[in-house]
């Protein structure tokens, strides 16, 4: 840029105009990097508000499973009780998922709690149960499925 001194200021009215709009392109990235800056903050709450809807939902689901799971375990402990001579088999399951070793005996940990949670809090004679882990090999629910483990099945 030439600076000419005999125009009068014409120059110095230009240079002013060209900082000016320096200035103002400076502004204005400012401002879109403000806005952009704002958008992923607003974008980052949304996604961190919608995490806790979806925690706070699997734990009213879980809590809903777990009401229900008590309640049938109760009526079948009364039952049992009730009927001495009843004779039961708890089973525990697992997935494919894990070596074959480790969900044979996962399986039968999930039996054997189960067992001793109608033993010891619903008050069954321990001889009328007997725990036993069936591993991956027989499966409650399809193992292709990615949701598996999450899916309750009805009994039966």
């Amino acid at each position: 840029m030439s600076y000419n001194l005999f125009r009068g200021g014409a120059d110095s009215a230009r240079k002013r105009e060209y900082y000016n709009l320096y200035y103002a392109a400076i502004e204005e990235r400012k401002q879109a990097c403000l806005h952009v800056r704002q958008k992923v903050m607003n974008d980052f709450n949304n996604l961190a508000a919608l995490q806790q809807q979806v925690v706070l939902t699997n734990i009213s689901r879980l809590a809903q499973a777990s009401r229900l799971a008590n309640i049938v375990t109760a009526s079948a402990a009364t039952t049992m009780r009730e009927n001495p001579e009843v004779r039961a088999i708890v089973e525990g399951h697992t997935d494919s998922t894990g070596a074959t070793e480790y969900n044979q005996v996962l399986s039968e940990r999930r039996a054997q709690a189960v067992r001793d949670l109608l033993v010891n809090r619903y008050g069954v004679n321990p001889a009328q149960l007997k725990a036993i882990g069936r591993g991956e090999s027989m499966p409650v629910a399809d193992n292709g499925n990615e949701c598996r483990g999450s899916q309750p099945q009805p009994p039966g």
